[in-house]
């Protein structure tokens, strides 16, 4: 049986909102900032800047697998900073698609998944009435919401923070999209 996190009024219909219906809630909007990332979208629908083409040293500690190395894609190279490895002349763009075999052209920020993966979420009451949404920096006041903070753990927040800085804000959805989950949940509870 689960605890029910409140009883509200608005317009006369009395809701009852259980603490798995949130819960319930929060993993949606978790699983709509992942496919919204990895459609190649931001946190306003915006397509993602598109990955560096600029020459990128990995250091040979730094690739996990070297069978996946194309010898015909990249040079041997030496950094004073990183030392000795493998150059990419065509940048983090053409190592996503050696290391993955993947199509580059979409950001999707999807290289291992453990980042968007380790998203998680917080659910508190902020008082009667008035509940808010939170999503890291992005914060949506909504009249019927407790608290939802969703976090990404601590050893990724490194990845989540270079996204960011690199034009790449991938924490939140576009409004219409947000307000449609949460209408499609007040709908069906």
């Amino acid at each position: 049986m689960c605890a029910k996190i409140i009883i509200f009024c608005e317009k006369n219909v009395i809701f009852v909102i259980m603490k798995y219906d949130i819960d319930e809630l929060a993993r949606t909007i978790i699983d709509a900032i992942k496919d919204n990332t990895k459609s190649g979208k931001d946190r306003m629908g915006i397509p993602f800047k598109p990955y560096s083409e600029n020459p990128l040293l990995i250091p040979y500690s730094g690739i996990y697998d070297m069978s996946m190395v194309n010898p015909n894609t990249t040079v041997v190279g030496w950094s004073q900073t990183k030392g000795a490895g493998i150059v990419w002349p065509g940048g983090y763009k053409a190592y996503k698609s050696d290391m993955l075999g993947v199509d580059t052209n979409t950001v999707d920020l999807t290289f291992t998944g453990e980042m968007l993966d380790s998203m998680t979420y917080e659910i508190d009451t902020i008082k009667e009435n008035t509940f808010e949404i939170k999503i890291t920096g992005l914060d949506l006041v909504h009249p019927i919401l407790p608290t939802l903070t969703i976090r990404i753990f601590p050893e990724m927040q490194a990845r989540a923070a270079f996204n960011i800085a690199e034009g790449r804000d991938f924490m939140g959805l576009p409004d219409d999209k947000l307000n449609e989950i949460i209408n499609d949940w007040l709908s069906s509870n």
